[in-house]
């Protein structure tokens, strides 16, 4: 893959053949390409010329194996101008993969449809504490209701006793004026209305909210934290930043208020019409008309209301994606100047995302104006029914204080109505928020679960690794990524690992993670398909698996803490075994350089650090684990030679005794492996040690060491000194 990116992009035949190019490399052997090398060292310029003239230098360029090696440039063959067979035929068949079933990686999001299920509204008040809790509550707003209702009433007694022919007979013997009557009773039910409101609201906002809020999200997590890597393969990251901001910030926040402001509205419509309802009951002739229009009204705005609002949550994922894409890749967006190009693009996202917020509003606009108007001819019936009563001679059934009270309540009803559905509409919306919340915490099909212990607590005890007929895909409608890898790797040994791009090296090492699930033959039948000191790894538990296993990734990945938290997370170490790792590791200076020590805090990604010193530092965790099986998936790929040198002694003497498997990256770091595993096209075509493979010019090992050129000869020299090294080893 590097030689053809070199080939067809950098060279003198590639894309930018025309323009001045700048490659900051390890891969040394493209050294004797360029026309001018300059060597840097501690932040200074070590060396620069052209290839042959460092070469021939007095400079100790020792850590360069290019400038070393002795052996003639071949200009075709770096840049690999005589094509290997099967290249054509390779492209061919990835082109007529192309559009079959399982090509399209990353799928549209959904949007559900149609009304919020009820099942998702239960789950919710499950979350919040379940029936009795919402039983609880119901009971609360009725009493908190009453109170307050109440205490309008108790007015409209003092004002007029007879208003109330139950209550009248017991305060008509009591004048306006006896205040220490009417106004130690009206005290009491203040109080008791503002004990109840305050009640109610610390009950569902402090104890069923948070109760929901913490449920949601530890569901959410564990979901997500238990999802396979097929997961985060197939959905975009902004999908589960968005479950994990926005909705979530939806849900705790915004649904509870408005939950608390629907059950206020509600209730005092519900108060309202029940008071206008008793004082004057022809009122109930009319309440089924304004019930039906209501009704119609919050159904046809009911369905837009909650459409947009999922539309709205759909178009907030990519602006999170694109973002997050945007800020990993800054410095490469600023080098080629395509700033201008993702402002655009994000730009345009946002202004998707408005627009549904722009239709939600004119949507509430449109309830607002017609709720309005019903809010305003119940306000009016109920002031003209009193009215025409006595015009045409009847007598009113109750006295004018409680007709006042009901029309006073019948012009706040209009404020409550309109506020009260819009309420209701902004609680469906939130709900949508719970939904999507829902959608990943219960419907991410999570990792297997279940499993044995291993065998002892010191397992593995040797590191013995079998394959048996491993079949290994990542979807059930895509080929096999590795097919029959049948092989046996001793206790101790180390072995390099090593193919072409996509051809199932990192898909070996997943599976000894069991990051994908392997097989025993292509039938997929039976297990047994890999296994360690004898112990087949799918009947383990997942969790206790990979605590027993140790890795070195590529990428070093270190968290935004301490830098003893980086080696011991679990704080399972004492210092004096951080300390012998660290000297292990050789990162003593870089840690003395420390104010705080193994305490310094470490920057985000490591920013603090560089790749070689983040490199190192994962290797330090690595020796802390003490596994018996190691693996290093190209860990020496971002870093320098002098690093690399570090990592490779480490390797050698603190792993003596454990299995390490290496994928190699630089093919002098596995040149001195006691075997050689070579993955081509998803099966295993060589194993065997690297100095007998190089004895056949035939096989698949010997083209991969031709193809780099100048460094082919040094990395012979290489394996016959690791033969001879690991025959030395047996005689002794």
């Amino acid at each position: 893959m590097g030689k053809h990116i070199f080939r067809e992009v950098l060279s003198e035949q590639g894309l930018l053949a025309g323009v001045t190019r700048v490659l900051v490399t390890h891969q040394t052997q493209f050294l004797p390409l360029a026309d001018h090398i300059v060597v840097l060292e501690a932040g200074r310029v070590l060396a620069q010329g052209s290839f042959e003239a460092l070469r021939s230098s007095q400079l100790d360029l020792s850590s360069i194996t290019s400038l070393t090696a002795a052996a003639e440039t071949d200009r075709d063959a770096l840049l690999g101008l005589a094509k290997s067979a099967g290249s054509d035929d390779a492209k061919t068949a990835g082109d007529e993969q192309k559009d079959k079933k399982g090509s399209k990686l990353v799928q549209e999001e959904e949007r559900a449809s149609g009304a919020v299920s009820w099942a998702v509204h239960y789950q919710y008040l499950k979350m919040a504490g379940g029936v009795c809790f919402g039983l609880t509550l119901l009971s609360a707003i009725i009493l908190e209701r009453a109170c307050l209702v109440a205490t309008d009433y108790w007015l409209v007694l003092w004002i007029d006793p007879s208003s109330s022919t139950a209550l009248g007979t017991h305060t008509a013997q009591y004048s306006h004026g006896d205040l220490y009557f009417w106004l130690p009773i009206y005290f009491g039910l203040v109080v008791l209305g503002g004990v109840t409101v305050f009640s109610r609201s610390l009950f569902m906002g402090v104890v069923m909210g948070l109760r929901a809020a913490r449920i949601s999200y530890t569901r959410l997590s564990n979901s997500i934290l238990a999802a396979p890597m097929l997961f985060f393969e197939t959905v975009p990251s902004g999908r589960i930043l968005n479950r994990f901001t926005s909705d979530t910030d939806q849900m705790d926040f915004q649904l509870l208020m408005q939950l608390s402001q629907w059950i206020n509205c509600i209730s005092s419509v519900v108060g309202a019409l029940s008071l206008i309802c008793i004082v004057n009951p022809w009122f109930l002739c009319a309440l089924p008309l304004f019930g039906l229009v209501y009704m119609s009204i919050y159904r046809l705005s009911n369905a837009a209301t909650r459409d947009l609002q999922r539309l709205e949550a759909v178009s907030r994922s990519p602006i999170f994606t694109q973002f997050s894409e945007t800020l990993n890749g800054l410095s490469t967006i600023r080098a080629f100047g395509a700033t201008k190009r993702f402002e655009e693009q994000s730009l345009a996202l946002v202004a998707t995302n408005t627009r549904c917020f722009f239709n939600q509003d004119l949507a509430t606009q449109w309830v607002s104006l017609r709720l309005d108007w019903c809010s305003g001819a119940i306000a009016a019936i109920t002031v003209l029914l009193p009215i025409l009563s006595i015009q045409y001679g009847s007598s009113m059934t109750t006295s004018p204080a409680a007709f006042g009270l009901c029309i006073t309540y019948a012009l706040e009803l209009s404020a409550f109505l309109k506020f009260g559905t819009k309420m209701t509409l902004d609680v469906q919306r939130s709900m949508s928020s719970v939904e999507r919340i829902l959608e990943y915490a219960d419907g991410v099909a999570p990792e297997a679960e279940g499993g044995a212990e291993p065998p002892s607590a010191q397992w593995p005890l040797a590191g013995r690794i079998t394959a048996s007929n491993m079949c290994v895909r990542y979807r059930p409608e895509l080929p096999y990524a590795l097919e029959n890898v049948s092989c046996v790797i001793e206790p101790s040994a180390k072995v390099g690992i090593v193919g072409r791009t996509g051809s199932g090296k990192t898909t070996f090492v997943s599976a000894l993670w069991r990051l994908v699930e392997p097989i025993n033959g292509a039938s997929g039948q039976g297990a047994g398909a890999l296994a360690i000191d004898g112990t087949d790894l799918s009947t383990l538990e997942l969790h206790a698996l990979r605590s027993r296993l140790a890795i070195i990734v590529q990428d070093p990945v270190l968290f935004n803490e301490s830098l003893k938290y980086n080696l011991d997370p679990f704080d399972e170490h004492t210092e004096d075994e951080l300390n012998h790792v660290i000297a292990n590791a050789q990162l003593e200076p870089v840690v003395q350089k420390l104010d705080k020590g193994l305490l310094a805090p470490v920057g985000e990604a490591g920013a603090n650090f560089s790749v070689g010193q983040r490199q190192l530092i994962c290797l330090a965790r690595a020796m802390l684990r003490k596994s018996k099986v190691i693996v290093l998936d190209e860990a020496t790929a971002s870093i320098d030679n002098e690093t690399d040198a570090i990592l490779q002694g480490c390797i050698r003497n603190v792993f003596s005794d454990a299995t390490v498997l290496t994928i190699a990256h630089r093919l002098h770091t596995i040149m001195d492996a006691s075997k050689i595993m070579l993955f081509d096209k998803g099966g295993l075509k060589e194993y065997d040690a690297p100095d007998v493979l190089l004895e056949d010019p035939q096989s698949l090992f010997s083209h991969l060491v031709n193809d780099t050129g100048s460094a082919a000869q040094h990395l012979r020299t290489l394996a016959a000194e690791g033969a001879a090294t690991r025959a030395a080893a047996k005689r002794g």
